[in-house]
C-alpha cells in the first residue's frame, strides 16, 4: 500500500513489544533502505540485528540487502554494475558478504 510512515510506526511498536521479531526488523530495514526517509545506517543496524540474533546469515536476502545499503553509503561508490560485480565475485570466491564492513 506504500503507506510507509504508518508502517514504520507499526514496526517500531511491534519491536518494542518483541525486540527480536526478525520479520519486523527486515521490513523496517527495507523501508529505510529503499522506500521512505532513506537512512541506510538505520537499515544496516536492523540487518545487523537480524544477523546477531542468528537470523539466517546464509540467506542472501539479509546480507544482500545489507550490501546494497553499504554500497549506497558515502564513499562506497553507489549501487551500480561495478558494485554488483563485486558482490557476485565475493559469493563466487566463497567470501561472506555478511562480513562486509559499512565504514
Amino acid at each position: 500500500m506504500q503507506n510507509y510512515a504508518p508502517a514504520l510506526k507499526d514496526l517500531d511498536r511491534a519491536l518494542s513489544i518483541r525486540p527480536n521479531y526478525l520479520h519486523a526488523l527486515m521490513n523496517r530495514g527495507d523501508i529505510h533502505n529503499y522506500y521512505f526517509e532513506q537512512d541506510r545506517r538505520k537499515a544496516i543496524a536492523d540487518y545487523d540485528r537480524i544477523l546477531s540474533l542468528g537470523g539466517t546469515s546464509a540467506e542472501i536476502s539479509v546480507c544482500g540487502h545489507r550490501a546494497v545499503a553499504i554500497f549506497n553509503l558515502p564513499g562506497h561508490g553507489g549501487w551500480n554494475p561495478l558494485s554488483w560485480a563485486k558482490l557476485v565475485s565475493t559469493q563466487v570466491t566463497g567470501g561472506d558478504i555478511c562480513l562486509m564492513r559499512a565504514d
